[in-house]
């Protein structure tokens, strides 16, 4: 029986900032959009609530235009 490996679509939304590497792996919008606020809220991260908001921005036009 061969292995079948799973068609399904992975999007990746990414920041960047200096020596800084924040990267998201999602398949659904909404977990992505619910990481972004656990990593905002977590003070030993850098991410702002600014920044959440900027990458929630733009999942959900990667979403519109029909890329995500």
């Amino acid at each position: 029986m061969a292995n079948r490996i799973a068609e399904t679509d992975v999007n990746v939304i990414c920041l960047v900032r200096g020596s800084e590497r924040y990267v998201w792996l999602y398949e659904r919008r909404g977990d992505v959009l619910r990481a972004f606020g656990r990593a905002a809220s977590n003070p030993e991260l850098s991410l702002t609530w600014y920044d959440a908001a900027v990458l929630s921005q733009k999942v959900r036009q990667a979403v519109q235009e029909g890329n995500a």
